[in-house]
């Protein structure tokens, strides 16, 4: 997972600095929304490069949020403000492209996020597939 990670940065740009930033800024086209970090940015990273595995939209863009917030919203998101900004995302989704919104939440029945995990070093020395497993994600493969 640390090296899949790596390469997610890599190619999208990003680096670790959010990590520790005070405050989680969400952009909205010219709107910038700041919020203060909940510190589980590395979990939300993480649930990037698993549905990127799966050949699902990953990238750190606006589908590729939505993406990640339907599996989050479905896991049980584990704070009132994660919840929030799920359901913003998967809400503007849905004004643009409600059916593809409603496939997305739906493929994510019975699956699970990294958030309730205590070890992230732990999840980084993972294997893809345990990582899947663990998330309940196999089931959730694209046909």
């Amino acid at each position: 997972m640390a090296e899949a990670l790596a390469d997610f940065f890599r190619e999208h740009g990003l680096d670790r600095e959010g990590y520790r930033a005070e405050r989680l800024v969400v952009h909205l086209g010219p709107i910038t929304l700041p919020f203060p970090n909940p510190g589980l940015l590395p979990f939300h990273d993480l649930h990037h490069v698993a549905l990127a595995a799966l050949g699902r939209p990953s990238a750190p863009t606006f589908w590729g949020e939505v993406e990640v917030s339907a599996l989050e919203l479905r896991a049980g998101p584990p704070t009132a403000l994660i919840a929030l900004l799920c359901v913003g995302a998967l809400g503007l989704a849905a004004v643009i492209a409600p059916l593809k919104v409603i496939r997305t939440y739906r493929r994510y029945a019975g699956c699970a996020s990294l958030y309730g995990e205590q070890d992230y070093a732990m999840l980084l020395a993972l294997p893809m597939d345990a990582l899947l497993s663990r998330m309940r994600l196999p089931q959730c493969r694209p046909s």
